[in-house]
């Protein structure tokens, strides 16, 4: 059934998914921004659905790029940065699509099925630099739910699922399965959250700022320690200048003056010939054992040596866990830090690349609730520009800084409470969707040869 033609398909679908992911973040219109792509390239073959899939992602990068629905806080940056977010958004939605074209008419099996195939589409990109759909959900308590048992991969699914189930409601005319569909992001955000409340165990801060010289950067980790936290959080590599060569000795001094609280951030060390970003915890104690990042960022290869082990610290209050940055894409790490480490908290230094409106920076961002909903711990975040942000360990943003500006955000958090099942069992529904995938196939291809041997 012919509803859209596929430009108009392609131009509607692009922008409600640019205008379901973060910063506009209209998470509702992600369950049905590609009904229009499925139901106008169904049929029309892998190639032309793959095409359309792109253009859908196009669309978005473009007006994304424009900044036509945000607020016009950080005007300059680098766009490069977000065409590359949504070129990789394109390589899945690309591939939906062109299981779509292949397809004249959908079933409720070829629907979980292409569902599946959806997340482990979005798995592969770990190899580079993931992009999932799940990130429009990171603010809806249902979802975060789905994530503390199957990982961000279980939200992923339920996305294109429904989205695809629609479509072929659609095209059939069953209005009761179209919705039932509609249901499933209704169900998701009734989900209240917790009620523990915001009376938490620990104060903790996280200083959003630009400054690299010590002198400002004393000036507001004193704030967070009069404002009571327990704990600072300052951005990726602010220690840097007052450590040359490694040698945190500046560092480590401040953390002794009076009145000011134990802070994290991470600096470069004195390997050579390449250093590693490393992470350590200063307090009137000294400084910590240091975590080494595991996941540098793109060209941060070049510069810096990755880690290979996670580390959590024995405080007087809790233990606490470091992670730096890029490792929150990858879901292996940050559970390596609770899991193996033991860590109750994670302490996350930020440096994103700045750009246009803070695209990129909400892109990233949004990983956040979805890692401390599935490890079950607060993540306090500390950005250099934009969105800083202190989660409890249901995923629920409990302060987050603006865009462009400089501030110190303070909140109570409880500590980990029990273990989630994504904490015990890992990336168990991604495996399971590469079960259903195998078997999808195995099924697909007995059945033609059944048919021709017919």
């Amino acid at each position: 059934m012919r509803v859209f033609a596929i430009p108009v398909a392609v131009l509607i679908s692009g922008l409600l998914f640019l205008l379901a992911l973060p910063p506009a973040d209209l998470h509702y219109l992600a369950w049905l921004a590609f009904v229009p792509l499925f139901l106008a390239v169904g049929g029309r073959g892998f190639a032309v659905g793959f095409a359309a899939g792109l253009g859908v992602c196009l669309v978005s990068m473009a007006v994304a790029s424009w900044g036509l629905f945000y607020p016009p806080n950080l005007p300059d940056g680098n766009p490069s940065w977000i065409y590359l977010g949504f070129a990789l958004f394109g390589l899945a939605v690309g591939l939906l699509g062109g299981l779509a074209g292949e397809t004249k008419t959908l079933t409720v099996g070829r629907v979980l099925l292409y569902a599946a195939w959806g997340v482990l589409f979005e798995a592969a990109m770990l190899v580079y630099m993931p992009a999932h759909v799940a990130l429009t959900q990171y603010q809806v308590p249902g979802a975060l739910l789905v994530a503390s048992a199957a990982g961000i991969w279980g939200v992923s699914f339920l996305v294109w699922a429904v989205n695809l189930l629609i479509a072929h409601a659609v095209a059939a005319r069953r209005l009761r399965v179209a919705g039932a569909a509609a249901l499933v992001p209704i169900a998701l955000w009734a989900v209240p959250w917790s009620s523990e409340g915001r009376e938490g165990d620990y104060t903790v801060a996280a200083i959003q700022t630009e400054a690299f010289e010590l002198e400002d950067l004393a000036r507001l980790n004193r704030r967070a320690g009069d404002l009571g936290a327990d704990f600072a959080v300052w951005p990726e590599l602010s220690g840097m200048v007052a450590s040359p060569g490694g040698d945190t000795g500046a560092l480590v001094a401040l953390a002794a003056e009076e009145g000011q609280p134990p802070f994290a951030t991470s600096f470069q060390d004195g390997v050579r010939p390449m250093p590693h970003n490393a992470a350590a915890l200063f307090s009137g104690d000294g400084e910590s054992a240091r975590y080494l990042k595991r996941k540098p960022f793109g060209a941060e290869s070049q510069m810096h040596r990755p880690g290979k082990q996670p580390v959590a610290i024995q405080t007087d209050q809790c233990k606490v866990g470091l992670n730096i940055c890029y490792d929150t894409c990858f879901p292996h790490v940050m559970r390596d830090t609770v899991r193996r480490a033991g860590a109750e908290i994670i302490l996350l230094p930020n440096m994103d690349p700045v750009s246009p409106r803070g695209v990129v920076q909400a892109l990233h961002a949004a990983y956040t609730p979805f890692r401390a909903a599935e490890l079950g711990v607060p993540i306090v975040r500390a950005d250099i520009t934009a969105h800083s942000m202190i989660v409890d360990g249901t995923g629920r943003i409990l302060a987050r800084a603006a865009s462009g500006t400089e501030e110190v955000i303070v909140e109570r958090v409880n500590l980990r409470r029990g273990q989630t099942l994504y904490l015990r069992l890992g990336d168990w529904f991604l495996y399971f969707c590469a079960a259903v995938a195998v078997a999808g196939l195995v099924r697909i291809r007995f059945g033609r040869t059944s048919g021709n041997r017919g």
